[in-house]
């Protein structure tokens, strides 16, 4: 694939010297085929080339994944961020609604983080490195009241949810793989 990349790069005349790049950099290459085919006239793409991008985008996900996943970031990376979020959540005196911008490699942190990641060898996680999350995809952190959140519960539960641009999707959280806890 990583040759395939480089000789479509080549042929759109984005790099005359395209070669193939190492996985670690291979996000760079994948986005430059990306633009190089979006900002061209579709009729001057060959159909070959679009073929290369669908099967880059998958490896570019793969490696995204385990770049920003447990077994490389252990959850260091989303961890500050994590933070901002519980100390947001748990505020009762302030709003109800925190909005944290992020792009895909910082959403990935934070899952990552709270456990969920391609490396979690939980199947239901498997979805992360099959395509780059999209732009304007979403985590929400929902706090649910104690009283909401079960007869047990003495404490507010956090249900975590993904929107991918079309729906939303409910992420067990690791920890109890339904509701995490607010201490």
């Amino acid at each position: 694939v990583r040759g395939r990349v480089a000789d479509a790069l080549r042929a759109l005349e984005v790099d005359p010297r395209a070669e193939a790049v190492p996985l670690h950099m291979f996000w760079n290459e994948f986005d430059a085929l990306d633009v190089a085919i979006r900002a061209s006239n579709a009729s001057a793409v060959p159909s070959d080339v679009e073929g290369v991008l669908a099967e880059a985008g998958g490896l570019a996900a793969w490696v995204e994944a385990r770049k920003f996943g447990a077994s490389i970031e252990g959850g260091a990376c989303g961890s500050a961020l994590l933070r901002e979020v519980a100390a947001a959540a748990v505020d009762v005196g302030g709003p109800d609604l925190h909005v944290f911008s992020a792009h895909y490699p910082t959403m990935l942190c934070a899952l990552t983080a709270v456990g969920v990641s391609v490396s979690s060898g939980e199947s239901a996680d498997s979805w992360l490195g099959e395509a780059l999350l999209p732009t304007g995809s979403a985590l929400a952190f929902e706090v649910v009241p104690p009283e909401a959140a079960g007869a047990a519960a003495a404490s507010a539960a956090v249900r975590l949810l993904y929107w991918d641009g079309s729906e939303w999707r409910l992420i067990p959280v690791p920890c109890s793989r339904s509701a995490a806890r607010l201490a």
